[in-house]
C-alpha cells in the first residue's frame, strides 16, 4: 500500500503520466496499473484521465489531502525502527529477474549457493527493469539481475558484475559485410533490421542512443517477441540484427556470423554488463540479503573475475 501511496501523490502533483513514470522510475504502462489497483482497493475513481494529462477527482483531492502526512510518518518509524521490517520474516530471499534476460549466466552462480545453504528459501520474480528497479528501492526484492547500466550511477547499491556484454552484428554467412572482421555501424544505414520487442527496456534504450548518435535510425522489416526468432530471421536472409555476447546458444550457427562493431569513440554505447544487484541499506537490515551478497562477492572472486 505505501508503494501505491507515493506513486498516487508523484501522479497527482504532476498530472502527467510521463513526468511521473520518469519520477518513480516505472514505465507508463506500469504505474498506470498500479493506479488502477490503488482504485480498486478504494473503490473509487481517484483521476479523470485526459490524452495529455490527468486531474483529480473529489475522491482523490481529498485522499491527497491525507497521503503526505500518512505517507511521511510510515518514512519516520521505518527511520526510526531501522531494521524491524526483516525481523521474523519468512519470506525468504525474493529474486526479480529483468524481462529478456538471459538467465543461463546465474545458474551456476545459484547452484553453488544452493549446494552451500541446502534449507534456503528462495522465490522469483520477473518485471520489466523499471519496475525491478523499484521493488528493489522498496524492499519488494532482495536482489535483481539486470545491466550494470541501469544501477551504476546509484550510491545506494552495491552489485557484482555476472558476465560483460558488448553488441554485435548478426549476419547471415553470404552477406557481402560477412568476411570483414570489423563493421562500422554507419555501414548498417541501409540494412534492414529485425527487431527484438522481447528484449529489455534498457538494450532498447541502448541502441537507440546508439543509432541517434551515428546519425540514423535503423529500417525495421519485422518484429518478433524472442532473440531465437530473430536469429532465425537473420539466418534465413530476412534481415540483419544486433545483440549481445553469448547469443550464439540461441542460433542456427550454420548461417550466422556475429561481427564486432568499430567502437568509433563509442565504446560506452557499445559495451554493458549483466549485474546482481542489491540495496546497500538492505544489506544491512536484512539478514537474506546481506547472506546472499556475501556469497556473491566471494563468488566473483574465485570465479566471476576469471571472464571479465
Amino acid at each position: 500500500m505505501l508503494s501505491e501511496i507515493k506513486n498516487f501523490i508523484v501522479l497527482a502533483e504532476c498530472k502527467n503520466y510521463t513526468t511521473a513514470s520518469n519520477i518513480l522510475f516505472r514505465s507508463q504502462s506500469t504505474l498506470s496499473k498500479q493506479i488502477s489497483k490503488l482504485e480498486e482497493e478504494l473503490g473509487v475513481v481517484l483521476f479523470k484521465r485526459t490524452t495529455r494529462s490527468v486531474e483529480l477527482t473529489a475522491a482523490g483531492q481529498a485522499l491527497l489531502e491525507k497521503s503526505h502526512v500518512f505517507y511521511n510518518f510510515c518514512n519516520t518509524i521505518q527511520n526510526n525502527y531501522p531494521g524491524n521490517a526483516f525481523v521474523n520474516s519468512d519470506r525468504g530471499l525474493i529474486i526479480g529477474i529483468a524481462d529478456g534476460m538471459k538467465t543461463e549466466p546465474i545458474v551456476p552462480i545459484l547452484s553453488e549457493y544452493f549446494l552451500e545453504n541446502p534449507k534456503e528459501n528462495v522465490s522469483y520474480m520477473q518485471d520489466k527493469d523499471d519496475g525491478l528497479f523499484t521493488s528493489l528501492l522498496e524492499n519488494e526484492t532482495d536482489v535483481i539481475y539486470t545491466f550494470k547500466t541501469l544501477i551504476e550511477d546509484y550510491v545506494q547499491f552495491d552489485y557484482v558484475i555476472v558476465k560483460p556484454l558488448r553488441l554485435r552484428v548478426v549476419l547471415w554467412k553470404g552477406h557481402p559485410l560477412a568476411s570483414r572482421e570489423r563493421i562500422k555501424l554507419s555501414e548498417l544505414s541501409e540494412e534492414f533490421f529485425i527487431s527484438n520487442t522481447g528484449a529489455p527496456n534498457l538494450l532498447k534504450r541502448q541502441l537507440h542512443a546508439l543509432f541517434e548518435a551515428n546519425g540514423f535510425f535503423p529500417k525495421i522489416c519485422a518484429k518478433v517477441e524472442s532473440n531465437p526468432l530473430s536469429l532465425l530471421m537473420v539466418s534465413s536472409q530476412q534481415g540483419i540484427m544486433l545483440t549481445t555476447f553469448g547469443s550464439e546458444t540461441d542460433s542456427p550457427k550454420s548461417n550466422l556470423v556475429f561481427k564486432e562493431i568499430d567502437d568509433n569513440g563509442q565504446k560506452d554505447l557499445l559495451e554493458n554488463a549483466s549485474v546482481l544487484v542489491w540495496s546497500k541499506k538492505a544489506y544491512h537490515e536484512n539478514p537474506s540479503t546481506r547472506k546472499f551478497a556475501d556469497f556473491l562477492k566471494n563468488y566473483e572472486k574465485d570465479h566471476l573475475a576469471m571472464n571479465q
